[in-house]
């Protein structure tokens, strides 16, 4: 059924009437941050047609034309490609253990389902498998999304890629977005950074590559891998937005932060001096990425309206803040260790002139790793050796030694190419640039980059040389371009970023916030961990009787400064909490952990016998309800079959008459205790399941009880046992128990 991306040719259309004639590439919608000032100011914005949009720049097409980068027959198959909106592509979270059946059931039972649907006259194509990524669990499917939505054949599989998406099962990220993580090669053991995170697609990868391999079966095994990943970025409302990106995995091994990229603060760690003092360290990363800010040329196909607001500028104003992200990340990188920078423009001065820039002054201490025998069937062209350099208004200068006095604060040297024998020598060929004609892709830039020795203060020459930068770049571009770069490209921020760069800047950053005890970072609930002997959470163990070899006491966090449990509690591993704990003061940390326990008041005539009882006043919460199985003993599950699943789904409330007398839940209802039980149902024989099993959790109170779980986790399990969402249409997000009057 499947055949090769690249084989499926994407044949370009001849003019703009016909490219607008032709429904499949629509309108679509566009990322960006939102302009204006407080909230109540804001004007509606109007509504913007894309198909009036010519997609033409004269500027762009110029510049690259200049540029040379590919053949002229080739660049005019790149540049008819780029006014192409881009195919709908997802990928499967690989880390399920029932990946190979979400697979299975896509390919079996729902992309038969496209085969012969025409949308406005148009045969829609049938899904393809993208055979670069590995395991064969990515798909394309070559037409936008909105047509998915508007094709009536085709709800099915919309809410197949809805439902799966809300639960973690897959991802719908453009392909080209899938490549930078593959390359880092992230082990559960490792320490991982993820610099310029939002929206978090990248960061989720990385979160999935870090549980690969772990294992949970062993009874005297902690339940989590010993890494964890960082996923930081600049955007304070972005960076909340992350959370959501990153709740769908349910991870106890992420921590998200808000802070500059290009001076990111060191992270803290206490370890064992010679003499056995206790001695502070600065947190080295085994892995990092390095999605940085950028112009976006390479997301023509995605965000339409680049093509009215495409301009040299952008870039120009931007190569500071790629060097100054790369060089901090570069500082926080263990030795050995390996770091990727990607980009999503093609332009060379954010892609090679970055790169060489950073090896040249890291010279003896950093290197182009060679990924040729990595992801082999993936398309790319190496790195270039040669590339012009011009103004904002396309003035080509041969050198910095032309520029005009009113130019040499605001286009530094490391703009300009090396020496064709130093890039030879730097091996810039191993960059790779990933052109949208070749695989129906957008355009991306990747270089993997690898630390064997110490760096010792041998960038000190390319600090220097951008001070010129951080004096002249609020010059470089007007204040109306300056709010076009802060518009976030896709997978990263396009921001202005801050302009420190130096190892001991960051370490003044550090002092200046910790003083105060962090009053910076007021305005948010600070993460404490609880004591392993506080009585309420030995109550929780107690009750759901859970293996404190496998889920730790001293691991739960809350959000308040005195750490006692008032509301939820997160569950983490050992070196999240390092960080927490040494960190707080001078980190800005927006979430972490997993919630796991929630607490749950009983009703009034409940909590009555409540109290006489031994009940517990917490609930696990869904998020966590996996994990938390996994330590708690056997005995303190109730295994059910799906036709009590069913039951409990299709009513927002159930007592022990909602079930037949020789239903299993039917005969251990009135056992169950008050409060939370967490029930096991059995998928493994239901036709389109697939997940084997489903946690559920029931609160019981004196009268009635209810499922707490998410309507769209209601709803995707529906999907499942009948193949349809519309028993579940009109239930109720996760809610507190009725009234019991």
């Amino acid at each position: 059924m499947f055949e090769p991306i690249h084989s499926v040719v994407c044949k370009p259309l001849t003019n703009r009437s016909q490219r607008l004639s032709f429904n499949f590439f629509g309108r679509i919608g566009i990322m960006g941050r939102k302009k204006g000032g407080r909230r109540g100011n804001r004007k509606p914005k109007a509504f913007i047609d894309w198909d009036t949009i010519p997609r033409e720049n004269e500027n762009f097409e110029k510049y690259y034309k200049t540029q040379a980068l590919l053949p002229e027959n080739e660049w005019t198959q790149l540049l008819e490609t780029l006014k192409i909106t881009l195919p709908t592509t997802f990928r499967i979270t690989e880390t399920n253990k029932h990946a190979r059946r979400v697979r299975d059931l896509f390919v079996n039972h729902y992309c038969p389902m496209v085969n012969g649907c025409e949308y406005e006259g148009q045969k829609i194509p049938i899904p393809t498998e993208i055979p670069w990524y590995p395991g064969k669990l990515a798909f394309t499917i070559n037409i936008p999304k909105s047509v998915i939505r508007k094709t009536p054949a085709l709800k099915p599989l919309q809410k197949f890629l809805m439902y799966e998406t809300e639960c973690g099962d897959i991802s719908r990220q453009e392909a080209v977005s899938m490549i930078p993580p593959l390359f880092l090669d992230v082990k559960p053991h490792h320490k991982v950074l993820d610099m310029c995170a939002a929206p978090g697609s990248k960061t989720a990868q990385l979160i999935e590559a870090l549980h690969r391999d772990s294992n949970v079966e062993s009874p005297e095994k902690d339940i989590v891998p010993s890494g964890l990943v960082i996923a930081n970025d600049a955007d304070s409302r972005r960076a909340h937005m992350l959370v959501h990106q990153i709740k769908r995995l349910n991870s106890p091994n992420v921590v998200i932060t808000n802070h500059d990229a290009s001076y990111m603060p060191n992270f803290h760690m206490m370890t064992e001096g010679k003499t056995g003092e206790a001695k502070r360290v600065n947190l080295k990363f085994d892995r990092i990425l390095a999605d940085v800010p950028c112009s976006g040329d390479g997301t023509f196909r995605k965000n339409i309206s680049l093509w009215k607001e495409w301009t040299l500028k952008t870039a120009l104003g931007l190569h500071a803040t790629q060097v100054k992200i790369l060089l901090r990340g570069l500082q926080m990188l263990a030795t050995g260790g390996r770091l990727v920078y990607s980009t999503c423009s093609m332009n060379p001065i954010e892609n090679e002139a970055v790169v060489s820039a950073i090896l040249k002054a890291t010279e003896g201490s950093v290197r182009l790793v060679d990924t040729s025998k990595e992801l082999p069937s993936l398309v790319r062209n190496p790195g270039v050796f040669d590339w012009k350099v011009m103004d904002g208004d396309l003035n080509e200068y041969k050198s910095f030694e032309e520029l005009p006095s009113n130019l040499i604060q605001r286009m530094p040297k490391t703009l300009w190419p090396l020496p064709k024998s130093e890039l030879e020598r730097l091996h810039i060929e191993r960059c790779m640039r990933v052109y949208p004609h070749q695989q129906n892709t957008g355009g991306f830039f990747v270089a993997v980059l690898e630390k064997y020795n110490d760096l010792e203060g041998t960038m000190q020459t390319i600090v220097d040389e951008n001070k010129a930068i951080s004096r002249g770049l609020k010059r470089c571009i007007s204040p109306k371009k300056e709010e076009e770069v802060k518009k976030p490209c896709p997978d990263s921020v396009a921001h202005t970023q801050k302009e420190t760069t130096k190892e001991d800047e960051s370490q003044k950053q550090d002092a200046v916030q910790s003083r105060g005890n962090g009053n910076r970072f007021q305005e948010i609930d600070p993460f404490s961990y609880v004591s392993e002997d506080n009585e309420e959470l030995k109550k929780i163990f107690s009750f759901f009787k859970v293996n404190d070899k496998k889920m730790h006491r001293d691991l739960f966090l809350v959000r308040n400064p005195n750490g006692v449990p008032t509301g939820a509690l997160y569950y983490s591993n050992n070196l999240l909490k390092q960080i927490i704990t040494n960190n707080r003061n001078h980190i800005k940390f927006v979430h972490g952990g997993v919630k796991v326990f929630v607490r749950q008041e009983f009703g009034s005539q409940t909590k009555e016998v409540a109290e006489k009882t031994d009940a517990c006043y917490y609930r696990i919460q869904s998020d966590g309800a996996f994990l938390a199985a996994t330590a708690m003993d056997p005995s303190s599950v109730t295994n059910i079959p799906s036709s009590d699943l069913r039951v409990l789904l299709d009513n927002e409330t159930v007592t022990k008459e909602s079930f037949p007398e020789d239903s299993t839940l039917g005969k251990v209802y009135e056992s169950l205790p008050l409060g939370c039980s967490l029930l096991r149902a059995d998928l493994k024989n239901e036709e389109h399941a697939i997940q084997e099993e489903v946690y559920i959790c029931l609160w019981k109170s004196f009268r009635i009880s209810n499922v707490m779980m998410a309507k769209s986790e209601k709803q995707n399990i529906l999907l499942q046992l009948n193949g349809s969402v519309a028993a579940a249409e009109d239930k109720s997000v996760e809610e507190a128990p009725k009234s019991e009057a």
